[in-house]
């Protein structure tokens, strides 16, 4: 019996879950433990709710070369992942009966997250290029779906299922909405560094006026310390010194009463990032981050949970500091975009040469592609014939529960990231074979009455 071929699961394939790495990193965060001292290795309650001091040190200088631009220490939370800091989003900024807007189709399991939190969901259409900025702008000023949301969820960069990466004008134009109808937009960026485009439009929050004026203010984004070039230099030079010394600086570390370092500013922002190690290390870690502005992130670590068992996932977060800090992690990055661009162009090519699939548009980073099936067709009818073919996908109405369902039934959302290439080339051969079983049953079921007007 042949092999399922799964391009429906949104995972990285076995091959790319780094054992070796993390099995390293392992090791090198034991022989700090083995020191026996809180200051090599704190097992102790965290004493605030951001995040390990080394572990944030270390996230900063990733993303900031990662995202080639600034990234704030002080803007920065530890999360579960993507899923928790929409949850820490969601209990921090909204109420029971609160709307939230999110672009449709869009990750499905996102919408289960605000209906616990007795929010009403509402869709904003999409197209190849994104969140349909003009639709929201007109739903916004004729409050067709109600009073504006108090936040807007959207994938930016190549998004799930639809492989979209939202323009630079959008961007900013869904920005300025923001910034008039006083909403927050969660952006899930966990695609945003597998990225193969070779131009990458800057992340939303990179654009958000609060953001850039502390760029342009020169904050240095640690807590406590000044703007000037001459402290950061120096503040730079005193962390990179101490950081492997042992010290006192977990027990001294509390953003908790701290003021944002920035000398007056107080913008409270309109974007929180949301990224992720789940798709560009591995998912069991549980780990990832939310960065906006200070007074944002405040709010999120002010959540009753945080606050009882202070930062998560410290053990974990000690290790991936590691890979953070001995470049591996780049490494990795590195290997995934080179991997999931292969498989990208080698599904690409399979679903042009089908002749019965069409792409929304062409994956340029992330793991997915979102395609059109044959008119007359549908996903849940093809789904279970392609199975017996011995492949599965996603139907992508699942993707938009808030749209009528006839909206997405031709569409399928394809993974390219679980397969190896040869799999991914043989999946979309067997969803056309099965396509054309349907096709020559529906002629042969066909009344002849009906054929012979139509020959």
């Amino acid at each position: 019996m042949r092999r399922l071929i799964d391009l429906r699961k949104g995972h990285p394939k076995a091959a790319n879950l780094q054992h070796q790495r993390i099995a390293l990193a392992c090791r090198q965060a034991a022989s700090r433990l083995d020191v026996a001292s809180e200051a090599s290795f704190p097992l102790q309650y965290t004493i605030g709710s951001f995040g390990t001091p080394r572990f944030l040190g270390r996230l900063t200088r990733f993303l900031e070369d990662s995202y080639g631009g600034r990234c704030f220490e002080d803007g920065l939370l530890t999360t579960n992942g993507v899923s928790h800091g929409i949850e820490l989003a969601c209990g921090a900024l909204t109420s029971p009966g609160d709307s939230v807007w999110m672009e449709t189709p869009s990750y499905f399991l996102a919408h289960q997250i605000f209906v616990d939190h007795g929010l009403k969901v509402q869709g904003v259409p999409s197209d190849a290029h994104g969140l349909d900025t003009d639709a929201l702008a007109r739903m916004l000023s004729t409050a067709e779906l109600g009073p504006p949301p108090k936040l807007l969820y959207l994938v930016p960069s190549h998004g799930n299922p639809s492989a979209a990466t939202l323009p630079l004008a959008r961007r900013e134009r869904l920005l300025a909405l923001a910034e008039e109808y006083s909403f927050v937009v969660v952006t899930d960026d966990v695609y945003h560094l597998l990225d193969w485009s070779r131009a990458p439009v800057p992340r939303l929050l990179e654009l958000d006026v609060s953001f850039q004026a502390r760029v342009a203010k020169g904050d240095t984004g640690k807590p406590g310390v000044g703007k000037d070039e001459a402290a950061l230099a120096a503040a730079k030079a005193s962390a990179n010194a101490a950081e492997d010394e042992e010290d006192d600086s977990y027990t001294n570390f509390d953003r908790d009463g701290a003021k944002p370092s920035s000398g007056g500013w107080s913008g409270d922002g309109r974007v929180i990032s949301l990224g992720s190690f789940t798709k560009i290390l591995a998912p069991g870690l549980r780990l990832g981050w939310a960065e906006a502005s200070p007074a944002l992130v405040k709010r999120l670590s002010e959540r009753g949970y945080m606050v009882s068992g202070g930062s998560v996932a410290p053990f974990a977060s000690e290790i991936v500091s590691e890979l953070l800090q001995s470049g591996a992690q780049a490494e990795v990055l590195a290997e995934l975009v080179a991997d999931y661009s292969a498989s990208a162009s080698a599904l690409i090519d399979a679903v042009k040469a089908s002749g019965c699939l069409e792409l929304l548009a062409e994956p340029r980073g992330g793991m997915f592609a979102f395609c059109t099936l044959p008119e007359g067709m549908t996903a849940g009818e093809v789904l279970p014939v392609a199975e017996r073919h011995g492949v599965v996908f996603l139907p992508a109405a699942v993707c938009a529960p808030t749209a009528p369902a006839a909206t997405f039934e031709r569409c399928i959302r394809l993974c390219f990231a679980f397969e190896e290439v040869a799999a991914i080339v043989e999946g979309v051969a067997r969803i056309k074979a099965a396509i054309e079983e349907i096709q020559a049953a529906s002629v042969r079921n066909e009344p002849q009455t009906t054929r012979q007007r139509t020959a």
